[in-house]
């Protein structure tokens, strides 16, 4: 949401809060708001902007990011940037083609991971994609705090795939499981760039 002449604000989540929040533009007497999502829109949240006079722009996940080569090429030689980008090219993206196991034997094939996400399919033969969102979210958390639960991520994701978010960082070198409660953390030896 941009208010002409004012603070502008990045909304990234597409639920029908942040459309609640977008609806703040006649308080602070801006012209109009916008919603720019790259993922779906929950029909509540259609209807909520509908309701508000919220313009929805869509932008595809791929125009939202710089090539690789073009990021590398402007980074100090021999300098290690411990973003969510980095995070997510170095390990995550690799893993695509994985069979991914947990401790208890069953298994996430991990499909296709891009900039919109992970498509994987579960234990169960269950084909998902899970939006790179809750991955941004998750270690941006992880990197801040230290750790996160399978309970933290389920808050921000409303699709329930806290299990595969878990999975799925646990296999980078990055981040490991935690029990009581189920969740993820830094690993000890890893320390990010403050």
């Amino acid at each position: 949401m941009r208010c002409e002449g004012g603070e502008g604000w990045v909304l990234r989540s597409s639920s029908h809060d942040w459309v609640l929040r977008a609806g703040a533009a006649a308080y602070f007497d801006c012209d109009s708001a916008v919603l720019a999502t790259d993922g779906d829109l929950a029909a509540t949240a259609a209807d909520v902007a509908h309701k508000l006079n919220v313009t929805i722009l869509r932008i595809p996940a791929a125009e939202l990011r710089t090539p690789t080569r073009e990021r590398s090429a402007t980074k100090p030689a021999g300098a290690q940037e411990e973003t969510f980008e980095s995070i997510w090219e170095q390990y995550v993206m690799p893993l695509e083609g994985a069979t991914l196991r947990r401790p208890d034997g069953s298994t996430n094939e991990i499909v296709r991971v891009d900039w919109s996400g992970v498509e994987r399919i579960t234990s169960n033969g269950k084909k998902q994609l899970i939006k790179i969102e809750i991955f941004r979210k998750t270690i941006h958390h992880l990197l801040k705090h230290g750790s996160i639960t399978r309970a933290q991520i389920n808050d921000e994701y409303a699709e329930r795939a806290s299990s595969g978010v878990v999975l799925i960082l646990s296999h980078t070198p990055v981040f490991e499981t935690t029990d009581h409660p189920t969740g993820l953390r830094l690993v000890p030896s890893y320390s990010p760039a403050c």
